[in-house]
């Protein structure tokens, strides 16, 4: 009876570890499933191109071969997505999304709303590293970073905590620039159209890959005057334009910023929920990698005029810790810098009064 007894446990313990007990497998998971592709921001800028770029082919690398549905969720520098993946997304491995590169500032700076924590996420990896780029229209009469100390330059931005209002404004506070920070525009699309209706001289913030895919004519045509590049090194198509943390007088604002150029090698991140099963991450992550050395996925890209120079989930990670361990000192000064001077509403100088973003009125509670 105990040899019997023994042999039906050890079957039991090998049957277990071969296939857990109520778990299905990955792929029998996946298969059938739509999953959720969740962008932070709208549509028109780079944020909303790789993340759909992306999520047309990750699916058929994931094991059950399922669909993703790609769906913006902008709002606060695409915090508002950062705290539904954290608190209020399922937590199996059917959602993920791209959210911005500066993410992690909303929890070094405590921003207010910010109700996630950073180092719990699952990094699935980076669409695309590129330097991040502040730049004129050829038409202005700014052509290097120091015209700008000079003369005031018109900037627009989306929201208070987005890169379109960070970057101008530690600058103003560090380099002592004059950037004019027009706050309300809805998101990259609108930002350039009102460039080119001159109603602003240029972007305080956007990526050399970004202005690629989404204004390629510019590119082609030489529109774009870039003053300052942000990034841990020079990007060789424009070797003349600064490093912004090249530009420093001191140690400690070479740090300050320092904090803006390793943004950009958070580039795009994508992420999954806290609490997803491990076997998932990996099965997510492995499709990642897959997806970008997809030919179908680079062609596309090349059709689409998109520069690929991806990060996988364990280096994005890396990364991330990386900016999160900013000693406290640096980050303060940096939380005073981005306090400097005045922004300014989309009203100042939208010729169409319309076209700048509304805000919702908050129903008053009855008592």
């Amino acid at each position: 009876m105990h040899k019997i007894a023994l042999s039906v446990l050890a079957a039991l313990v090998v049957g277990g570890l071969a296939v857990p007990a109520g778990a299905a497998s990955t792929a029998d998971f996946y298969k059938g499933k739509r999953l959720k592709f969740l962008i932070g921001f709208g549509t028109g800028g780079g944020y909303n191109l790789y993340s759909r770029h992306v999520a047309r082919h990750m699916g058929r690398h994931i094991p059950g071969k399922p669909r993703f549905i790609s769906q913006n969720m902008p709002g606060a520098g695409s915090i508002r997505l950062t705290n539904y993946l954290y608190s209020r997304a399922p937590k199996d491995g059917t959602v993920i999304g791209m959210i911005t590169q500066a993410i992690p500032l909303s929890q070094l700076l405590k921003y207010k709303g910010f109700k996630a924590n950073i180092n719990e996420f699952n990094w699935i990896g980076n669409a695309s590293v590129s330097n991040g780029v502040t730049s004129a229209w050829y038409k202005k009469p700014f052509k290097t970073i120091d015209d700008v100390k000079k003369q005031e330059m018109i900037v627009p931005a989306t929201g208070g905590r987005s890169t379109s209002t960070l970057i101008p404004r530690v600058m103003n506070a560090i380099l002592g620039t004059k950037f004019k920070i027009i706050q309300g525009f809805s998101g990259a699309g609108q930002m350039n159209l009102a460039i080119e209706r001159g109603e602003v001289d240029g972007r305080g913030s956007n990526t050399l890959a970004s202005w690629a895919a989404t204004a390629p004519d510019w590119v082609k045509n030489k529109k774009l005057v870039h003053l300052v590049q942000l990034g841990p090194k020079v990007d060789p198509r424009i070797p003349n334009v600064p490093l912004i943390q090249t530009l420093a007088t001191n140690k400690e604002d070479r740090q300050v910023l320092a904090i803006l150029s390793a943004l950009p090698t958070i580039g795009r991140p994508i992420t999954a929920p806290p609490g997803v099963p491990a076997s998932r991450i990996k099965a997510l992550r492995a499709a990642f990698d897959a997806t970008m050395k997809d030919q179908a996925y680079i062609a596309e890209a090349a059709k689409l005029k998109m520069e690929l120079n991806p990060m996988t989930g364990a280096e994005l990670t890396r990364v991330i810790a990386k900016v999160m361990d900013i000693p406290k000192p640096v980050v303060a000064k940096f939380a005073a810098a981005i306090k400097f001077g005045k922004t300014f509403k989309c009203k100042a100088v939208m010729a169409d009064k319309k076209r700048c973003k509304k805000k919702k009125k908050k129903k008053k509670k009855k008592k």
